[in-house]
């Protein structure tokens, strides 16, 4: 057989060989892969913020530290859901509800949001202290779809507006179309310091209603690998952080 031909019939096994190797390392590497779904949520999370955020980080301590590369993923909300909750996306941080049970594992407890009302005080500013005589009077009240116990308060409302995202909340309240909204404190204090400047004067923290929601890991049921994932993870930020909760802001 000719030099030449032998030469590159060798070149040909070479690189079969060689891509075959490749694709067998890529297949197994790829398994230690996480792929994250996020939203904007400043403080919290946010493409500007060093290392995508203190909440971000913290997950992907967790798990850099079991061997696993993270990939961030930002989304708009919905988007984000869906592709967490049919698998596209291995996970994503959120609240627990017992509709998310159907189709998520969830992690142990990562951290902490300080959720509260906020009003206008043009708009009744001593009204969570008479809501038992102003129910379903005057007043306009919207929180984010999902939120947790927002329900609590919508009884004491005339009008209720669910809307898709925190950032909604805030616009709706700076354009005089809700009297009260149910958010996050941080995100809040971000957003005013940061995008609306104008609402620092006319807010007022409803501070009685302040609780504490939790903020989990969930990984999708979708993922074969999801329980071994969820251990990693848990173990993986033990760990790190010890059994309790990540404070991410220092108190005031």
């Amino acid at each position: 057989m000719h030099f030449g031909l032998k030469l590159q019939l060798f070149l040909v096994f070479f690189s079969l060989l060689f891509g075959s190797v490749r694709a067998f390392s890529d297949s197994q590497n790829s398994k230690n892969v996480f792929s994250l779904v996020v939203v904007e949520y400043p403080p919290y999370i946010g493409k500007d913020l060093g290392n995508f955020g203190p909440l971000v980080e913290v997950v992907e301590k967790s798990l850099v530290h079991m061997g696993y590369h993270v990939e961030v993923n930002f989304q708009p909300w919905a988007r984000a859901e869906f592709m967490a909750r049919t698998g596209v996306a291995d996970g994503m941080i959120m609240w627990k509800t017992e509709a998310r049970l159907n189709d998520f594992v969830f992690s142990i407890p990562v951290a902490e949001n300080k959720m509260a009302m906020y009003g206008r005080l043009d708009k009744s500013p001593h009204f969570y202290q008479q809501k038992s005589s102003l129910i379903n009077l005057c007043c306009r009240f919207a929180s984010v779809r999902g939120h947790p116990d927002s329900m609590n308060y919508e009884k004491y409302f005339r009008e209720n507006y669910k809307v898709g995202s925190e950032l909604q909340l805030i616009k709706m309240l700076a354009a005089d179309r809700v009297d009260y909204i149910y958010t996050d404190t941080y995100f809040l204090e971000y957003m005013i310091k940061n995008r609306f400047p104008e609402l620092k004067p006319i807010i007022l923290p409803i501070t009685e209603s302040v609780q504490t929601v939790i903020q989990y890991l969930a990984i999708s049921k979708h993922s074969k690998r999801s329980q071994r994932v969820l251990s990693d993870f848990n173990t993986g930020y033990r760990t790190q952080f010890g059994d309790n909760r990540v404070v991410l802001f220092a108190e005031n």
